[in-house]
């Protein structure tokens, strides 16, 4: 009995030491995710909204540090590309993109030497640009402004080398856009759009731990 708790002792020594997170870690990923999101569209001069579906692909360059051996604080940047359609005003395709600067916070709940699973929320600010989009029957020629955003994620990354791994990352996205500035092509008014919603991102990439 004696030699089995010290066996147990020694094992759990060694995990500990293989901990693949820890205070003072540094972790430098760049991802690539797909969103799939619904939004709720209000302008100012009409009293109704709109619901819209939107998909969009993304990268992003995350750079994290352990403040615990448990806990990450860290900052990430995200360029994102929504899919569109023709409209039906002109047949030209809009260009939608969003630029996001990010504050993270992650709790690894496992740390061994080849995994490290983690469960966080992102807080940040978006930059919202579109060209030629058509809403509530109206050609925007352009739209921008920016909101909050913000997720819940959790993200399993695996360590293929010491330093060097892969990760999956799945998180519920919400954005919050107010008074993005356009001008109705129609009446040449200018108004302002709010915009609002989110959905679910999932994706994967590369990391470097040091």
């Amino acid at each position: 009995m004696k030699h089995l708790f010290l066996s147990f002792f020694v094992l759990l020594a060694l995990v500990i030491k293989a901990q693949s997170f820890q205070k003072k870690t540094n972790v430098i990923s760049i991802g690539a995710d797909v969103g799939l999101y619904n939004y709720v569209s209000e302008i100012k001069s009409y009293p109704t909204s709109s619901q819209l579906s939107a998909t969009n692909q993304m990268v992003n360059l995350q750079f994290e540090r352990g403040i615990k051996n448990w806990l990450g604080l860290g900052a990430q940047i995200k360029l994102s590309q929504y899919a569109t359609a023709k409209n039906t005003l002109t047949s030209s395709n809009p260009s939608v993109q969003a630029l996001d600067a990010i504050i993270l916070l992650n709790a690894h709940i496992i740390r061994v030497k080849r995994l490290d699973l983690l469960a966080g929320v992102n807080v940040g600010y978006s930059n919202l640009t579109a060209l030629n989009l058509e809403t509530a029957n109206q050609l925007v020629s352009k739209t921008e402004g920016g909101g909050l955003t913000y997720d819940a994620h959790i993200q399993p990354r695996f360590y293929i080398l010491k330093h060097l791994g892969i990760f999956v990352n799945l998180a519920y996205v919400n954005y919050n856009y107010k008074n993005l500035d356009f001008t109705n092509n129609t009446s040449k008014i200018s108004d302002v759009l709010n915009l609002k919603g989110g959905g679910t991102n999932i994706g994967f990439g590369l990391q470097v731990m040091f």
